[in-house]
């Protein structure tokens, strides 16, 4: 049998990137969800959505890569 096959560097990028940038959709939808059962004004909501995806893709764009890359089998720095 063969050694398991790692990942190339760019596949591993795409789904890194794919990977924060769908933690951070879903903890802006969750705000918004949050928002419209507390009953925020439109354009607080719309701030706060774009708040959370800011700070939620900025957050998990740091700790993902190496969390990643141990489980996808290569290495990150």
């Amino acid at each position: 049998m063969s050694a398991p096959r790692s990942m190339t560097g760019r596949k591993q990028r795409y789904v890194t990137a794919a990977a924060y940038l769908g933690i951070a959709a879903l903890s802006s939808v969750l705000f918004a969800l949050a928002a419209k059962y507390r009953g925020a004004s439109g354009t607080d909501t719309y701030l706060g959505i774009v708040w959370v995806f800011a700070l939620s893709a900025i957050v998990s764009a740091s700790l993902l890569p190496p969390l990643l890359g141990k489980r996808l089998g290569r290495a990150t720095s």
